[in-house]
């Protein structure tokens, strides 16, 4: 599976970790724009493009201010991929802040319509072409507006890290809130 971070230079985000967890791991470094969202969303179609233009099965898309969490396993999420598009899902995400309409569909993952702020998702052929008419908010328009299957990993393998937000223009911390919905999510798993 092609794995890539997307990476803001001017940023100065320490890619150590996700090099060291991932392997072969890919840098992109995209175009700045005047909104940080633009640049993000922008920086996900490209390497999508590029997936096509390769005739890539999946594409392992992470942010460079992705954190792995102690979930992270890269065979199991490897396999976890593997599952959800032998499923016919369309993308995969490893920790979000918020989901709609979840159901389980298995031990440690559920489909959801839409989710929030997920820097840890892979693609599947399936959704390549869908996936370039995304629009902002980018993650909660692939389910919603892109009409893709969304698939969601619990335990979360990954979160946002503490950092500067290029989007925001200040230091945030969103850990409390995967944290936080990744417990609620873990109460509807074991009803």
């Amino acid at each position: 599976m092609r794995s890539i971070v997307l990476h803001c230079p001017p940023l100065g985000r320490d890619l150590r970790a996700l090099l060291e967890a991932v392997p072969d791991l890919y840098i992109y470094e995209g175009e700045l724009t005047p909104k940080g969202e633009d640049g993000c969303l922008e920086n996900h179609k490209a390497v999508i493009r590029e997936a096509i233009a390769l005739d890539e099965d999946r594409l392992f898309a992470m942010e460079d201010d992705c954190q792995f969490t102690t979930h992270f396993n890269w065979q199991q999420w490897c396999d976890d991929a593997a599952w959800a598009q032998a499923h016919g899902y369309d993308v995969l995400a490893g920790g979000c802040t918020r989901t709609y309409d979840e159901k389980v569909v298995r031990a440690g993952m559920l489909e959801v319509s839409g989710f929030h702020s997920a820097h840890c998702v892979v693609y599947f052929r399936s959704v390549f072409e869908k996936a370039l008419r995304a629009v902002q908010p980018y993650d909660w328009s692939l389910g919603r507006d892109c009409g893709m299957r969304c698939a969601l990993v619990w335990p979360f393998v990954a979160v946002q890290k503490p950092s500067y937000s290029g989007i925001l223009r200040q230091q945030v911390d969103y850990v409390p809130f995967y944290v936080n919905h990744e417990a609620e999510l873990g109460r509807l798993l074991r009803l």
